[in-house]
């Protein structure tokens, strides 16, 4: 098959996923989400980019009280920056989970959505908050829903909160507090596991977890 087919074929898988998380249910039917494909190579290079960078200042960071650890977590950013430069097309979905949707069930810390509403949010943190912990399980399910879409069409695909971090501090999805990542891939292997920088990375920082 021709590979530019190919790419054409994970374009339109990643416009069906975008579709999936639009029509996912949401709570009480107020839906602001955020979508976003990018197809460019020169825009997936430069978020990969930024990855880079982010990881590069939090394994910095994190050095500063465990240089094992640090190390691992700049691995670990750079591994997944790897990953998404192979990629194909990126999706990016956002929500603000900052929406006020007068439930009052306290899910968010705060007595009732009032007091939410008047709370300071959390800027320059990778997500803005405090968030609404429905709008937070809207956006759940709205990336389930694209991921299923992704595999029942066999497009490699990876749920990517560092690439959704990325892109929020590349000005992606304006008004998103919080903003993930699918990249999509089709090729004869998957890119997105058996990386074993990856798994070596993980397991130091999470005390010998498995990936």
């Amino acid at each position: 098959m021709d590979r530019n087919l190919e790419i054409e074929a994970v374009v339109t898988v990643a416009k069906l996923m975008a579709l999936a998380a639009r029509t996912a249910p949401k709570s009480r039917g107020k839906d602001n989400l955020q979508v976003a494909i990018v197809t460019e190579r020169e825009e997936i290079n430069k978020l990969a980019a930024q990855m880079r960078g982010i990881g590069t200042a939090k394994g910095q960071r994190r050095s500063q009280r465990n240089q094992a650890k640090g190390e691992a977590l700049t691995r670990d950013w750079h591994s997944d920056a790897r990953s998404v430069e192979k990629s194909d097309v990126l999706l990016l979905l956002g929500m603000n989970a900052r929406q006020v949707l007068d439930h009052d069930c306290g899910g968010c810390g705060f007595v009732d959505c009032l007091e939410f509403a008047k709370s300071q949010p959390l800027e320059g943190a990778e997500i803005t908050g405090p968030s609404c912990v429905h709008k937070m399980v809207d956006f759940g399910i709205a990336m389930g829903s694209a991921a299923a879409v992704a595999a029942r069409h066999f497009v490699d695909n990876r749920m990517m909160n560092k690439l959704g971090v990325a892109a929020r501090m590349m000005g992606y999805l304006p008004g998103s507090t919080v903003v993930m990542g699918i990249p999509l891939s089709a090729t004869g292997k998957n890119i997105f596991f058996d990386r074993n920088d990856k798994v070596a990375s993980v397991s130091v920082l999470y005390d010998g977890a498995k990936h």
